[in-house]
C-alpha cells in the first residue's frame, strides 16, 4: 500500500507521480499527481515503488548521478551510460576493488531503475 505524498513510478504512463490521496471503495485507489500535467487516479497494481525508496529501504546512499554507496557493507552500484551495471566492493586499507553478487532485493531495486531510466520496458 502506498502512502499519501509519496513518490512513485506509474507503469501505465513510465513517469513519476506523488499520491494525493487514496480513495478506499472495495479496494484502494490512488489519486496522483504530476508536475506537468493533470492528475489522474490509478489501481495499485499500476503503480510501483521507485527505486530511490528501494535502495535507501536497503540502506544505501544516493552518491549523485548513477551510483549508490551502502557504508556498512562498503559496498556500491554503479548505473553506466553504456547500460550496464556494475556491483562492486571496496575496502579503505586495501587499494582493490571487488566485484560482488547483488542479494535479490539489490537487483529488484537495480531491475527498477532500469525501467525508470528506459533501459527496459
Amino acid at each position: 500500500m502506498f502512502k499519501v505524498g509519496q513518490r512513485v513510478w506509474v507503469k501505465p504512463l513510465k513517469e513519476f507521480g506523488i499520491v494525493e490521496v487514496l480513495i478506499d471503495y472495495r479496494e484502494v485507489i490512488y489519486f496522483v499527481n504530476f508536475d506537468d500535467k493533470e492528475g489522474n487516479t490509478f489501481q495499485e497494481n499500476d503503480l510501483h515503488e521507485t527505486a530511490d525508496d528501494m535502495f535507501e529501504r536497503l540502506g544505501y546512499l544516493d552518491q549523485g548521478g548513477d551510483e549508490w554507496h551502502h557504508d556498512k557493507l562498503n559496498k556500491n552500484i554503479y548505473f553506466d551510460v553504456d547500460k550496464t551495471i556494475s556491483c562492486y566492493s571496496y575496502h579503505e586499507n586495501i587499494p582493490t576493488v571487488r566485484n560482488e553478487s547483488m542479494t535479490i532485493d539489490e537487483f529488484k531495486a537495480s531491475y527498477q531503475m532500469c525501467i525508470e531510466k528506459g533501459w527496459i520496458e
